[in-house]
């Protein structure tokens, strides 16, 4: 353990570094690129070029992590100085499990996002379990949703239409959609098209909070995080409208991720701006959750039962989470053979010479472990880039489909950590011994 693997002198060793961070770095430049002009060239070339440069940077952790030494494990200290002589043997191995493993957690994160999105993009007609009468008639609402259960709030949802076709932004934001503008028909609430009027009593209903309230109650209007290009804080919302003069209004990011709308205002403070304000229906809460069998009950028109959007990605996500592993551990114990092989042949004369018995099957299930954390370790990020790339040519080749990004980060951490335990238990586990003082048997 004390011979040239003790070393980083190679010259090579500093071309490692050399080749492998400009490779990435010219890579993701080039699948970022292809993405937004969708040439699917630039894309794998890209990715070829994070390839070879995650292996470079791979070969040159390994023969760093030669030199070291474990204190109280000659098992691991054997392991870390025998890849690091070999890094050929084991740099294949790693490459595949990275391109796996990076595979699966670019799934997953396209999936969660994709999720995401039409979470955002499906603006809540009533609270979860509440109902929507599309009618300014209060008793008649209130009347239909009695026919079901006894009604304990009935609150008409006044919309405010801004004159005009206006289109929004925000300052430092980028142009917004027609969705990120105040324009959606994805509710019924809003009439189509609107600027939700924030009532008293609304804010009761949809359990508004009190930053919400304030910052409506200061004559400002309310959005929601993510929306106009704002994360949090507050800012300047600019109206554009070609035919007329545009406007700006203060705007503060206080509404609830599941508010019934991207822009929100005080009833006050819209007649002061002139924008005419009108009843699109009755939110109604009854003293249970409704259900979906309880939908057809309600006899007006435009009557709607709102059960939320219900897009279960977890099992898809959880079956993508077995295959990556399946598939990466074997490929891992595959590719591995021959590095084992060839340890094995090493570990045996050390074990005959006076290692304790199950030397070799440690020695194995360690460089298992290395192979699969490495990969793990790199193809993670590289996963979630890469997951960023395929979003990113969504965008392009579908214009107005939403690129923000969504990490499921549960299930890439089971990923990150479970599988290479794993891999190294199943190959400590099958890695042959003779059962005469734990001597390996003859490899052919």
């Amino acid at each position: 353990l004390r011979g040239e693997s003790g070393r980083i002198a190679r010259p090579w060793t500093a071309w490692l570094a050399l080749l492998g961070v400009p490779a990435i770095g010219v890579g993701v430049f080039l699948a970022r690129r292809g993405a937004i002009q969708i040439d699917v060239g630039a894309v794998l070339v890209g990715v070829l070029l994070v390839g070879v440069g995650a292996s470079a940077l791979t070969a040159l952790a390994l023969r760093l992590l030669g030199t070291v030494r474990v204190p109280g494990s000659f098992s691991a200290t054997f392991a870390l100085r025998d890849a690091g002589r070999h890094q050929i043997r084991v740099v294949p191995g790693v490459a595949a499990g990275l391109g796996l493993i990076a595979a699966v957690v670019a799934g997953m994160v396209y999936i969660e996002s994709s999720r995401s999105a039409a979470q955002r993009m499906h603006l809540l007609d009533a609270p979860l379990g509440g109902a929507f009468v599309m009618t300014a008639d209060l008793a008649e609402a209130t009347a239909a949703a009695e026919a079901i259960a006894p009604v304990v709030q009935a609150v008409p949802a006044t919309v405010a239409h801004v004159p005009g076709s206006f289109t929004a932004r925000a300052d430092g934001g980028p142009f917004a959609g027609d969705h990120e503008s105040f324009s959606t028909g994805s509710s019924a609430l809003l009439g189509g098209v609107g600027v939700l009027v924030v009532t008293p009593e609304l804010a009761d209903v949809f359990g508004f909070p009190a930053e919400t309230r304030s910052a409506l109650a200061a004559g400002k209007l309310a959005t929601r995080a993510g929306d106009f290009g704002m994360a949090s804080g507050e800012g300047t919302l600019y109206f554009i409208d070609p035919q007329e003069e545009p406007f700006a209004l203060p705007v503060a990011v206080v509404l609830p991720d599941a508010a019934p709308a991207v822009l929100a205002v005080s009833e006050e403070r819209a007649r002061e701006l002139g924008w005419p304000v009108t009843v699109t229906g009755i939110v109604v809460m009854t003293d249970r959750p409704l259900t979906r069998e309880d939908q057809g009950a309600l006899t007006p028109p435009g009557a709607n039962v709102e059960l939320g959007l219900h897009i279960d990605t977890a099992p898809a996500q959880y079956a993508l989470l077995g295959a990556g592993t399946a598939l990466v551990a074997l490929l891992v114990w595959a590719l591995a053979g021959l590095a084992r092989a060839e340890a094995l042949r090493d570990a045996a004369i050390v074990e005959a010479v006076g290692a304790p018995p199950g030397f070799t099957r440690r020695v194995a299930g360690l460089q298992a472990l290395l192979q699969a954390g490495l990969a793990a370790l790199a193809g993670v990020p590289t996963g979630i880039a890469l997951g960023r790339v395929f979003l990113a040519i969504r965008e392009a080749a579908v214009p107005g489909q939403p690129d923000a990004v969504a990490i499921p980060w549960p299930q890439i951490a089971a990923l990150a950590v479970l599988l290479p335990l794993g891999v190294a238990i199943v190959t400590a586990i099958t890695t042959p011994v003779s059962r005469r003082r734990g001597v390996p048997r003859p490899i052919a």
